[in-house]
């Protein structure tokens, strides 16, 4: 059928590019500066995502958190620093990306069967979901999210982060949402809306210093010119809905 070819040749897209661990390529200071060294322009700003994700869930009470999605666990990676008294968990179905997840959070149980993890309903305090829903075909948007919802734990957080309808999609997303279509997911009567923020604004500016800093002839290497460019970004991270490019949700679950 033409969408079960839609959907290999998505999920192939995303495959072929765990050919190497690609989110480990950024050196991460994120009190001073955060440098990548290729030019994947926007690894810049998914660091500056699990930053702010890292932000906001330990903002939260928590004991146990899944990164439900979890790619290769750069996440996980960074949260997990210095947080001896939490329990982590990873969920992933990619192969690719589960090498790359035990090679660098051999300590992180990572779970790829829904069977395992099944194991675990109402026990997780926050669940991530982030940079995860456009990449899974419609059919199985409906039971990913019910599989999520079975896990968290009634009064625990569920984050969850999607690529704004402002940018074009991309080969390997199914699709792009604006706030309302991204809320339509989440049933109403199990999950209340504690926050929407809408990340990345984008401008003139941010675009000419993103040609500037990673362009193909030529490689900036110094730490003052990577201090300035977080500085100038710091002004473009929070925008609305009609000029960002993420959306970033925090929902709590209010019912079983």
């Amino acid at each position: 059928m033409e969408t079960d070819k839609i959907t290999k040749d998505k999920f192939k897209e995303q495959e072929s590019q765990y050919n190497f661990p690609y989110h480990f390529l950024v050196e991460n200071n994120e009190d001073k500066i955060i440098k990548p060294f290729k030019v994947y322009y926007w690894l810049y700003d998914y660091m500056r995502l699990i930053n702010y994700l890292k932000l906001k869930v330990n903002e939260k009470n928590y004991k146990n958190i899944l990164d439900f999605g979890c790619g290769e666990g750069r996440f996980l990676f960074e949260l997990k620093k210095k947080k001896l008294d939490k329990k982590f968990f990873g969920f992933e179905i990619s192969k690719s990306a589960k090498l790359f997840f035990r090679a660098f959070n051999p300590e992180i149980k990572l779970f790829d069967k829904t069977e395992d993890i099944l194991k675990y309903k109402n026990y997780f305090d926050v669940i991530t979901f982030s940079e995860v829903i456009e990449h899974i075909p419609d059919e199985n948007v409906k039971e990913n999210i019910s599989l999520i919802t079975s896990l968290l734990k009634k009064g625990g957080y569920l984050f969850v982060t999607a690529p704004h309808k402002n940018l074009p999609i991309q080969k390997k997303h199914y699709r792009h949402y604006d706030s309302n279509d991204l809320m339509t997911n989440f049933d109403q009567s199990k999950f209340e809306l504690v926050n929407k923020e809408f990340l990345f604004k984008s401008s003139f500016t941010k675009k000419i210093l993103n040609k500037i800093f990673f362009n193909r002839l030529f490689l900036i290497n110094f730490d003052f010119m990577y201090k300035i460019f977080f500085h100038i970004n710091k002004n473009n991270f929070s925008g609305n809905e009609n000029n960002c490019e993420t959306i970033f949700l925090t929902l709590k679950k209010i019912n079983e």
